[in-house]
């Protein structure tokens, strides 16, 4: 079996929000806030903390993310999030139930997409069966099978 830590924003879905915290990022000036870079709040952030981004005329500035994000489903929205959050630096797996990549769409449509995601730095697995999810103290992992 494998396992896979989530990147620490998502865990929200799964963790106890008993212990997480919210965390305002705000760079305006007399504005009281937890932080002012986007890249400081990212780096502070526990499991289960939820970022609140506010709005403001100047920017945040750049984000490394270097955590990890799993997400189940290789689904066109899926698609879209991992290949944003790879972007942003995260290391993320796509976990797909089905041994048909984009099955909806034309074969050659998805050959194609599926060498520009990978081109990108997704990790797509196929016909994947999935096993235990577990919150733990470092995040939340999950274990399946090829």
């Amino acid at each position: 079996m494998k396992q896979l830590f989530l990147l620490a924003l998502t865990t929200a879905i799964f963790s106890s929000s008993a212990f997480a915290k919210i965390w305002r990022v705000n760079n305006n000036p007399g504005i009281n806030a937890d932080f002012t870079t986007l890249q400081a709040a990212h780096d502070g952030a526990a499991s289960g903390d939820t970022i609140y981004l506010e709005s403001s005329p100047a920017s945040y500035g750049a984000l490394t993310c270097s955590k990890k994000l799993a997400i189940i489903g290789a689904g066109v929205i899926g698609l879209e999030m991992g290949s944003v959050w790879r972007r942003l630096g995260a290391e993320v797996t796509i976990l797909e139930g089905s041994t048909d990549f984009l099955a909806t769409a034309d074969v050659d449509v998805a050959k194609e997409a599926f060498k520009l995601f990978t081109k990108q730095g997704l990790t797509i697995n196929l016909g994947i069966t999935l096993g235990d999810i577990k919150v733990g103290k470092k995040g939340v992992s999950i274990a399946y099978t090829d």
